[in-house]
């Protein structure tokens, strides 16, 4: 009977590094995963955000994608007619406007603000379906006509 060995040199550190190596990969994924679908990257629970001021409610994403349609949803609770709502010049000139709902009756501009006027008394809704055209951190402000401002925040990944 003949018997063959085979040597084979084992690196028992090597083979250790590897393994480590191996398993930060997998926790890396998993936790990449786990933001994916918490919302980090838009349209998760994360994602949504929403914040108040006075007659004014805001509802949008924290994290959009650029190019992708995103919304931002107001709550106006307005006593007079037309309700009038102002928005930050700032903000809509690093967003296309896609579709507002309802459509407003007049937009006008002053200085640092877009000022859009909507048909209802009392809570009115409006939708706002933009498209971001640059990546990184937005700060959009709202207001009132003559109330305090409303910032919110987003961020534009590429």
């Amino acid at each position: 009977m003949i018997r063959s060995q085979l040597e084979i040199d084992a690196d028992v550190h090597f083979q250790r590094r590897v393994w480590t190596g191996q398993r930060i990969g997998w926790f890396f994924f998993a936790g990449l995963i786990i933001t994916a679908l918490l919302g980090f990257f838009g349209g998760g629970p994360v994602s949504r955000a929403s914040v108040q001021g006075s007659g004014l409610g805001i509802e949008y994403e924290r994290f959009a994608r650029f190019q992708k349609s995103t919304q931002i949803r107001l709550a106006l609770a307005v006593a007079g007619h037309p309700a009038q709502v102002e928005l930050s010049r700032r903000y809509f000139d690093a967003v296309q406007i896609e579709q507002i709902t309802p459509e407003p009756l007049a937009v006008e501009s002053a200085n640092e603000w877009l000022i859009y006027q909507f048909s209802g008394r009392g809570n009115v809704l409006v939708t706002f379906r933009l498209r971001p055209q640059r990546f990184g951190s937005l700060t959009g402000t709202a207001r009132l006509a003559g109330a305090q401002p409303v910032q919110f925040r987003q961020f534009i990944y590429p």
